[in-house]
């Protein structure tokens, strides 16, 4: 069989990230105030929420590498590329966007009723867009007889694979930023992120991200890309059709 393997990449390894679900709780808390003051800081932590959001599904489908994707990112930038995948109710993002940018820019407050209705669509939205919170696909068309992970203790997991007869294979190497295509005589080819738009970069993997398939996944970016190293080592006769590696947690 055929599968494609995924792997949870993180925004940022900085433990002190805010979380969306965080600045909704601090937007909840904000607007029981009332005044002119919670309603400010109501809009601000709602946009916060929304964006947070927003970085985490583009990171998963490294946007920041593709071609065209701005250095100095714009919130409509940010927009143009979610629209891509259709999440239900994102064209509220652009009424809260607005409300914000008038604050900031003409100081213009919204009224209390206005920020309640902003933040239960904010919530609304956080919710139906969780589902859109996928690991990235690192591997399409992985060739195996088996694969899986097993917990050893509450301190390492191993991770398993046995490789079925060579097939083509796309790899997503994050570490060097390219799309390599293996193909089953053990040809490569190589295409960096920057070489797609990020349109094109979304719409490459827009399929396996939103597949609702059983995703396998793999412990870690650096236990894949061994994976994928050890499959290439099989297509080429370089060693045997079998790996194993351990995870371990700190």
């Amino acid at each position: 069989m055929s599968i494609n393997v995924y792997v949870w990449r993180k925004l940022g390894d900085n433990k002190s990230i805010i979380s969306p679900n965080e600045f909704l709780k601090w937007a909840k808390q904000d607007i029981k105030g009332g005044n002119p003051k919670n309603i400010a800081n109501t809009l601000s932590n709602t946009k916060r929420a929304i964006h947070a959001r927003i970085d985490e599904i583009l990171y998963a489908l490294r946007i920041q590498y593709a071609s065209g994707w701005p250095k100095s990112l714009q919130t409509s930038d940010k927009l143009k590329a979610i629209k891509q995948l259709k999440i239900p109710g994102t064209s509220n993002i652009d009424l809260i966007t607005k409300r914000r940018n008038d604050l900031e820019h003409s100081y213009l407050l919204p009224s209390l009723k206005q920020i309640r209705a902003d933040v239960e669509a904010v919530e609304m939205w956080l919710d139906k867009s969780k589902s859109y919170l996928r690991p990235s696909v690192v591997l399409i068309g992985l060739p195996v007889t088996r694969l899986g992970s097993s917990y050893v203790s509450e301190k390492k997991s191993t991770f398993i694979a046995e490789f079925a007869k060579p097939d083509k294979v796309e790899f997503y190497w994050d570490a060097k930023k390219e799309i390599v295509t293996l193909s089953k005589s053990g040809a490569t080819s190589r295409k960096n992120y920057h070489d797609y738009s990020w349109k094109e970069l979304i719409r490459i993997q827009k399929k396996s991200y939103l597949s609702n398939d059983t995703k396998q996944i793999a412990p870690s970016i650096s236990i894949a890309t061994r994976l994928y190293k050890a499959y290439e080592g099989w297509v080429l006769g370089k060693r045997g059709p079998s790996f194993m590696a351990t995870k371990k947690f700190s």
